[in-house]
């Protein structure tokens, strides 16, 4: 598996995330799960640059360029 992953940590009620110009994602669309004591939430994505944008309740909270390698979990720590 080529993929890696983006790994949102924290409560992901009310959370959108866009990667490049893709459409807009809830971040709770997705299973979560604990991680050592933090809800965890996991995406796969492309290895390669992106843009990641994520708001909640329509506030921007990220807006930033990022490089995933092949196999990578970046983390995301939401508020």
């Amino acid at each position: 598996d080529n993929s890696a992953h983006l790994q949102f940590m924290g409560d992901p009620d009310g959370v959108v995330f866009v990667l490049d110009d893709d459409s807009q994602r809830a971040v709770s669309d997705a299973a979560s799960y604990d991680l050592n004591g933090v809800e965890a939430t996991r995406y796969k994505a492309q290895p390669g640059t992106h843009t990641l944008r994520v708001e909640k309740d329509g506030k921007l909270l990220i807006l930033k360029k990022i490089y995933l390698s092949s196999g990578d979990v970046y983390e995301v720590n939401l508020p």
